[in-house]
């Protein structure tokens, strides 16, 4: 339906017969690369998101396969080479031997050689010099700190002055989003040395005096917070990889504990830091709150004070979580409690009186994305940050559990004296601007979560798995067989999977669908977007979000084991001589027929997957030419581009750059990597002549778009050309 979309569009717009363009479906597809002869030692298979790499202890050669392209690439060492260590994530993959680095990026489908200087930091554990995050690589020695950048494929190197008495642990090497971070610890009397790489300047940014953080979520999106302590003096340091900036804070008073909010884990972006510190400025008891926010997506602090009675106000410090911050501040005179509010989008701090008393400290202080809340004995208090919206919900507090919050929601669950068997659930989701009550069997099962979806049991004896969707602000339940009673939850990306023995079920936060059944011999492997089962020992079956349903096979050669990584899944069967791929994209499974004796070794990545049989090892591509539009058509006397754009990759907006060869009809529009169509920029006749159009990031709805890779396309009278764009929120 989603690439009928586009051949309707195309077809329209008068442009198919015109073209001959060979846009087609296909179902994903395996490609072979045969070993290199003189390759020894263990073979060494490893899969990212969109990019996998294969090569051997000893090697002349490295292998590097491309999800885009659907293309191996060899890159040569010259001479056979000792491979020291190879790492691939997200969609780079890098290698080291005693003298060179090798990175290959599949962001631009390109590679990178570099001799490096200095001895390689020792690391007997983690944090390890040599890594990969998503899109950037990094390689520490005692003289120079290498960065591959995966949006240019470029390595980038900087000196660096590491102490002599160096060990392993002194150090901390990271990657996230769009930068890299080093930080060298040089003892309790010099400041640790902080280097940062910013993926949107391609260049380095180092601070000779910097600090260290108390905790990895301190390790942002887009960017990070670290503190350090000189004499009276209190710095606080914040980083941000838009700006490529250090931003120093200095201020002498011992400040109030910062807390990361409840379930960090659960929210997309965690861009903000918050402190406070008071001050006596009017004895015996005037005083001032000094409070100071931080984002990593504008990368400036920003500053509020409040004049207050230490009589009659008290409060501990900010809750930090997501793209806000929250401090309680507590009327000791009439338990009413105020909230200051740090707002990261908005750089800016407001004050909230949502009318709540207590005696005690906050019941219920909940951050989740740019979602507050609180609740005292007789109401819940919710509110957007993004929208200013505020809701409140009155209620018998009785029983309340801990509340779960994520992506711009908040669940509450509340036991009801009045109703012993069942309890209220509360959803507050801020993207909807909605709150959602329903009831549910009473009961303390096991609770699931993550930015998508809330998952808890309430055991014997009204056995069901609830299930909450921040995706579509709806709940349905799964009723469970009579004797289970603690089935294992697991939720994964938009998928939740719960299982116990020989049962399982699905439940989908797209469709808020659920599934259950009952089997035999049932093993099974949850990834994103594809949940791998086989079942009834000669079943295999897989459910994709993309899709809405499962898929079936029943293999002649008998089931033996499942994979899922993000977009696809990996079957093999009995015997070990045969291997099917499901491509969770369309829904097919994809039989590997060129093997001929038995798989050594099979390794799953988010997007493709690696067999390896005898001198061969094959690569499985679920894009190759889902939608095809060629890279580019030539025009006799005409450019070899069409199309650019800048900045890439982007985070608010790019602006697009496109050549017309010859008047006509034009079209340009976004396309995600299923051949879904989100955004058409030009729909219109054009004459000959260079314009430019920019793509805010929306769709044609005026919905954001979220972080990932898309495809710009643009299709003429007698040209096309499409380009990967790069979108980090």
């Amino acid at each position: 339906m989603k690439k009928a979309l586009l051949f309707g569009l195309l077809a329209g717009f008068g442009l198919l017969s015109s073209l001959n363009l060979p846009l087609h479906a296909q179902t994903g597809a395996w490609f072979r690369q045969t070993l290199h002869p003189q390759m020894s030692g263990t073979t060494l298979m490893y899969c990212g998101e969109s990019v996998a790499a294969v090569t051997s202890e000893q090697s002349p050669v490295i292998f590097f396969f491309d999800v885009f392209t659907a293309q191996w690439t060899t890159v040569s060492l010259k001479s056979v080479k000792k491979i020291n260590k190879i790492v691939v994530n997200g969609n780079v993959a890098v290698a080291y031997t005693d003298s060179l680095l090798i990175g290959y990026s599949a962001l631009v489908s390109g590679w990178d050689t570099l001799p490096y200087q200095g001895e390689v930091l020792p690391s007997y554990f983690e944090p390890n010099p040599f890594g990969a995050g998503e899109n950037l690589a990094w390689f520490v020695t005692r003289t120079h700190a290498y960065i591959f950048d995966g949006a240019i494929g470029k390595w980038k190197e900087h000196e660096i002055s590491v102490p002599d008495n160096y060990q392993s642990g002194d150090g901390s090497f990271w990657s996230r989003d769009n930068y890299a971070a080093v930080i060298i610890y040089r003892g309790s009397v010099i400041s640790p040395y902080m280097l940062a790489y910013s993926m949107e300047k391609h260049a380095f940014c180092e601070l000779n005096e910097g600090g260290t953080y108390l905790d990895d979520e301190w390790k942002m999106n887009y960017g990070f917070f670290a503190y350090r302590t000189s004499g009276d003096d209190q710095i606080r340091i914040g980083y941000s990889a838009f700006t490529n900036r250090f931003e120093i804070l200095s201020f002498q008073k011992a400040p109030l504990v910062s807390f990361l909010a409840r379930n960090l884990k659960n929210v997309k972006e965690n861009t903000v830091y918050a402190v406070a510190y008071s001050q006596l400025i009017n004895p015996p008891d005037g005083c001032r709150l000094y409070c100071h926010g931080f984002d990593t997506r504008s990368g400036i602090w920003s500053e509020y004070s409040w004049d207050y009675s230490s009589t009659d106000f008290e409060f501990s410090g900010f809750y930090c979580g997501g793209q806000v911050a929250m401090l309680p501040v507590r009327n000791k005179k009439t338990g009413e409690y105020s909230y200051i509010v740090y707002s990261g989008k908005n750089n800016s701090f407001t004050v909230h009186s949502p009318e709540l008393f207590r005696d005690a400290t906050p019941y219920g202080t909940i951050l989740g994305g740019s979602t507050v809340t609180d609740f005292d004995t007789a109401s819940i208090w919710f509110h957007s940050v993004e929208t200013g919206r505020t809701k409140y919900l009155s209620f018998s507090r009785e029983d309340i559990m801990s509340p779960v919050s994520g992506e711009n929601y908040v669940c509450y669950r509340n036991y009801s004296r009045s109703h012993p068997d069942s309890m209220h659930v509360y959803a507050f989701n801020g993207n909807f601007d909605s709150l959602l009550v329903f009831m549910a069997p009473y009961g303390y099962g096991n609770t699931s979560s993550n930015e998508n979806i809330v998952a808890f049991g309430t055991m014997l004896p009204n056995n069901t798995v609830q299930f909450y969707s921040s995706v579509i602000h709806n709940h349905n339940h799964l009723l469970l067989p009579e004797n289970i009673e603690y089935p294992m939850t697991y939720v994964n990306g938009k998928l939740a999977f719960v299982n116990y023995l020989s049962f399982y079920g699905i439940y989908d936060a797209n469709t808020n669908g659920t599934f259950s059944e009952t089997c035999s011999k049932l093993k099974f492997q949850c990834g994103i977007n594809v949940i791998s089962l086989f079942k009834n020992g000669n079943q295999f079956s897989a459910y994709s979000s993309y899709t809405g349903k499962f898929h079936e096979l029943t293999p002649p050669e008998g089931t033996y084991d499942v994979y899922a990584g993000t977009d696809i899944g990996l079957f093999r069967s009995l015997g070990l001589k045969k291997v099917y791929a499901f491509n969770g994209l369309t829904g097919d499974y994809v039989p590997l027929t060129d093997l001929t004796s038995d798989v050594f070794n099979t390794v799953m990545g988010g997007s493709t997957a690696l067999v390896l049989q005898g001198n061969n090892v094959w690569a499985f591509s679920p894009l190759h030419a889902t939608v095809s539009v060629p890279a580019a058509i030539a025009i006799d006397g005409g450019p070899d581009h069409f199309l650019a754009n800048y900045p890439n990759p982007f985070s608010e907006a790019t602006t697009v750059t496109y050549i017309v060869p010859k008047a006509g009809k034009v079209l340009l529009m976004v396309t995600d990597l299923r051949g879904q169509t989100l955004r058409i920029l030009v729909s219109d006749v054009r004459q000959a002549g260079k314009y430019t159009v920019v793509w805010d990031g929306l769709n044609d709805a005026g919905k954001p778009v979220g972080s990932g890779i898309y495809l710009l396309s643009i299709i003429g009278s007698n040209f096309s050309e499409a380009r990967k764009v790069f979108l980090i929120r």
